[in-house]
């Protein structure tokens, strides 16, 4: 690095640093700070040009005071360097977001949403990952205790989810001004490396007022320098020139020392001429500019008054743009002038203004007392911060415009103050956004109070789940509503979104939330979405398919209008409906485009529900090792996100797979915590969808008594929650009934499970409750019915082909044919049954499998004893596919493969594929294990997939 005077010590550090992280061992966080004037700017700027010249990236900024407060300056500085072949290359939100930053496009296109804050900070991690990818990269800010709200924000996400090494973070702060952001809560506290910049010494003063003064002072001047400056460069070089322009003062008087350099400035901007103060003091407000602007808002050139002020080493410039060469400088400027002064200036910079805000912001400042005019102004400002992922900014311009209004003005007070408690919710500042909407529940205006009620119902039920108190500011605020159509589609929708207690209720609610939306002529998307949301979701607990109508419109509107949380939109609803409706390949589709979307808009509390609801479906779709992987996942995204309901909802998907694999002990832990927890939040919806796992698992053990008494308990819990749907868990209540000789009880489960059951949906809940129909008719004495009843259960099972529950009616099928003395056909299903079961994983249903085949008293009449799936596992080894080739085939994990073909080899007596080939050529392995015909008398011939992709709405 450059040499700078007395800083040796602090540039070493600095190097080491980024020669680590250059070297692999990143990312890392480096914090410049001390006191005004001590020279961090110095020493960062050092930095800056050191990876400069190294081959790093560099996006730098330095924050300024008097912008501190426009909405993403310093970020739209960060990426106004980065390559457009990079933001190309991002994610289509990620790049509107970044677009939207650097004001190349509007913030809402066509009426959309405006960009969310995670996702600019999604969009820098983004770039930031794919710089990494060529070289290291530095990103740089300066002064960051003034970086803007939304900026910092934007930069804390991103570096705080960087995945890659060979990032650096360089920040400089004026202590003891705050940062705006915690940096252990970036990167851990072992990455950070933190240089207290201190007070040069006597020798490096000296050797710094060389460079800088016409002549050096005298050694006792010097002396006094040093001590009156603390060591403080900067202070000491403003000392030196008042005193070259004013000579040493006499031995014993007292040096020109004030309490800060803006003091010494002020006598050296007081002599200058009148127009050289008029810019400065407009450069001070503008923070950074170059001479254009300059010019503009003078009306007049301003070379020459640039010149002089530059002489006397106030300015740096950086390419056209001008700024003053300490901040210390601009406060100085500012302090200078008078009130009058500023005010003009002020009024001047604001008839330039570049943006909206800025004019807002500088007319706010050049005008005393309300002013109608100014405060539009400003409430379009905030309005324009809103739609940039600015809350903060726009609640500050929203603050400042109910400042500007007349008093008597009620309406626009409360409409601005109604925004700003949406802005303040939107910032997560529940609290605050609540005591600014209570404010407006209070008052005269009773549409405002309308509106405030509706923010705060939503509000309470998202942050302390008060389904009551929800339900009581949406009632009162549908009460104040009368009379505009507009506001009770609203009120009606926000009460359909959160009165879960009344489930009977949703139909009407959005019944006449639509009949209201019907008479404005142009609805809101985000009512109406919500109303179309929560019609098509009440439809599905109703045991309804959905409608391809309203799905249309759902999609439709959320193109428009999305939601800002993505697990709020239509589509990721539309995942788990389609899961529940069988439709399982289409479920998968919209699922796993919930989780990218929410990963590509760095959408951490949606993560969680999209990954929610997979684990289940790969459970259904026989992808057990995938379910628990996810499910994994799922856990630790919770567990991240701070979200106690998702880490529940994860216990329930990890307890549903190892039941399902009979990994007994581990499932009966997770229940355990699963049914803790939901006792101790009162929380039964949960608590009746574990209940279930504990049922099954009782069952899949033999343990009919207890199997039952949890799946009543879940069943009843259920009943008082007001669904109607089907259950799935209803066949199993029904076989764990007949299990434990209840048959009055099982047959009144079973009416009820067929009363519920559609037609037309939810097929594999009809397969199931078939099932449960035949092994009642078998406990009733009626083989042939019960026959019957399980052939066609097989043929339901064909469309919607969930192979545990396919399996278990095979397994139910073989007893009522052994009872029959149709000893073929029942070994051939169990057989089929026991393959499926071991190639899913679920050991216990494998042993109770090979029981019941051992029961039909039936052995191979020649060859080895290889079951179903050892013997495929073996014919398909024996072709001289790989291993990972079989299991992809079959579906099965590479580990059930070595498994199955280790226990091929024992049994054959073989000990390499070449002899597994010969031994299945010479007929060692017979062709068909059983030589009985199919169980189901439609599945001879190749076994049939539906292909789920053909059933599409």
């Amino acid at each position: 690095m450059a040499a700078i005077v007395g800083r040796e010590l602090e540039l070493g550090r600095l190097e080491a640093v980024l020669g680590q992280v250059a070297g692999g061992a990143g990312p890392a966080g480096l914090l410049i700070e001390g006191p005004a004037g001590i020279g961090k700017s110095t020493l960062w700027q050092a930095a800056v040009d050191a990876a400069r010249s190294t081959d790093w990236t560099v996006l730098a900024a330095r924050a300024v005071a008097s912008e501190s407060r426009l909405t993403l300056g310093v970020l739209a500085d960060v990426l106004a360097s980065v390559d457009t072949e990079v933001v190309a290359s991002l994610p289509a939100p990620q790049r509107h977001a970044i677009d939207v930053a650097l004001l190349r496009v509007e913030a809402q296109p066509d009426g959309g949403a405006p960009v969310e804050g995670r996702v600019l900070g999604t969009a820098l991690r983004g770039v930031l990952d794919r710089l990494v990818r060529d070289r290291p990269v530095l990103l740089a800010i300066d002064d960051v205790q003034w970086a803007d709200p939304a900026s910092a924000a934007a930069i804390a996400f991103a570096v705080r989810r960087l995945d890659a090494i060979g990032v650096a973070l360089l920040v400089a702060r004026r202590t003891p001004l705050p940062l705006p952001f915690a940096p252990e809560e970036i990167l851990p506290r072992d990455r950070w490396t933190t240089i207290d910049v201190g007070p040069m010494s006597l020798g490096a003063i000296n050797e710094l007022l060389r460079q800088h003064a016409a002549a050096p002072p005298s050694r006792p001047t010097l002396v006094r320098i040093q001590q009156a400056s603390g060591g403080n460069p900067l202070f000491a070089i403003e000392i030196a020139r008042v005193l070259e322009a004013k000579g040493e003062p006499p031995a014993g008087e007292p040096l020109p020392v004030p309490s800060d350099v803006r003091e010494l400035l002020r006598d050296r901007l007081a002599s200058a001429p009148a127009t050289v103060r008029a810019v400065l003091l407009d450069l001070a407000i503008l923070g950074a500019a170059d001479d254009d602007r300059l010019a503009a808002v003078e009306g007049r050139p301003v070379g020459a008054d640039l010149g002089v002020a530059d002489a006397e080493g106030l300015l740096r410039r950086d390419g056209p743009s001008v700024a003053f060469a300490h901040p210390l400088y601009a406060a100085a400027a500012l302090a200078a002038a008078s009130p009058a002064e500023r005010r003009a200036a002020h009024r001047r910079v604001a008839e330039t203004a570049a943006s909206p805000e800025e004019r807002a912001r500088n007319l706010a400042m050049a005008t005393d007392g309300p002013d109608p005019g100014i405060a539009t102004a400003l409430e379009d400002a905030a309005l324009e911060a809103r739609s940039r992922a600015a809350p903060l900014a726009a609640a500050e311009l929203l603050r400042l415009a109910i400042e500007r209004t007349p008093a008597n003005d009620v309406a626009s007070a409360a409409r601005r103050r109604l925004l700003l408690g949406e802005e303040l919710q939107r910032a997560g500042d529940m609290a605050a956004a609540l005591v600014e909407l209570q404010a407006v529940a209070g008052g005269s205006d009773i549409r405002a109070r309308a509106r405030a009620r509706l923010v705060m119902a939503s509000i309470r039920y998202e942050t302390d789940g008060s389904t009551a108190a929800a339900v009581q500011l949406a009632t009162a605020a549908l009460s104040d509503a009368q009379g505009d159509p507009a506001l009770e589609a609203h009120a009606y929708a926000v009460l359909a979104a959160v009165d879960w207690d009344d489930l009977a209720g949703h139909a009407r609610y959005v019944e006449e939330g639509l009949r209201r939306l019907a008479e404005v002529p142009q609805p809101d998307p985000l009512t109406e979405g919500l109303l179309v949301l929560v019609r098509c979701g009440a439809d599905v607990s109703a045991g309804l398919p959905l409608d391809p109508a309203l799905v249309e419109r759902g999609l439709e509107l959320e193109r428009i209008a999305p939601a800002p949380t993505v697990s709020d939109r239509f589509s990721a609803s539309l995942g788990t409906w389609l899961k529940w409706l069988d439709q399982f390949e289409d479920a998968r589709l919209w699922l796993e485009r919930t989780r990218q979307t929410a990963i590509d808009e760095g959408d951490e509390g949606s993560l969680p529900y999209a990954l929610g609801h997979l684990p289940e479906l790969e459970v259904w779709t026989g992808n057990w090792e995938r379910a628990d992987a996810v499910a994994r996942e799922h856990l630790a995204a919770a567990e991240a996100s701070g979200l106690a309901a998702q880490r529940d909802q994860a216990l329930y998907n990890l307890a549903l797979v190892h039941v399902h694999q009979g990994r007994v002990e581990l499932a009966r832990a997770e229940i355990a915590e699963a049914l803790a927890t939901t006792a101790a939040t009162g929380d039964d919806y949960m608590r009746s969808g574990v209940l279930p796992h504990l049922g099954l698992l009782e069952l899949s053990l033999g343990n009919w008594a207890a199997a039952a008494a949890a799946l009543e308990e879940a069943l009843a819990m259920r009943t008082a929650l007001g669904a109607v749907a089907p259950w799935r868990p209803g066949p199993d209540l029904v076989e764990a009934l007949i299990g434990a000789g209840s048959l009055e009880r099982a047959r009144t489960v079973q009416e009820e499970l067929d009363r519920r059951l559609p037609d037309a949906s939810r097929t594999s809940s009809r397969a199931s409750a078939a099932r449960s129909r035949g092994l009642l008719l078998a406990a009733s004495g009626d083989l042939e019915a019960a026959r019957t009843t399980l052939e066609s259960a097989l043929g339901i099972h064909d469309a919607a082909p969930i192979a545990f529950d396919r399996a278990r009616t095979l397994l139910a099928l073989g007893q009522v044919l052994r009872r029959l003395r149709a000893r073929g056909a029942a070994a051939h299903a169990f057989r089929e049954a026991h393959a499926t079961f071991e190639r899913l994983g679920a050991q216990l249903w494998v042993e109770r499998a090979a029981a019941e085949l051992e029961r039909t008293g039936l052995r191979r009449s020649a060859g080895p004893e290889l079951t179903e799936s050892e013997r495929r596992v073996a014919e398909l080894a024996a072709s001289g596919m790989t291993n990972r080739a079989v299991a992809a085939a079959l579906f099965m994990s590479p580990k059930t493969v070595d498994a199955n073909l280790g226990r091929a080899y024992a049994k054959l007596g073989i000990r390499s594929r070449a002899e597994l080939g010969a031994a299945i050529r010479g007929g060692a392995v017979p062709a068909d294990p059983s030589g009985a015909p199919s169980a189901n008398p439609r599945a001879n011939g190749p076994a049939r997939r539906t292909n789920m992709g053909d059933r599409r709405m």
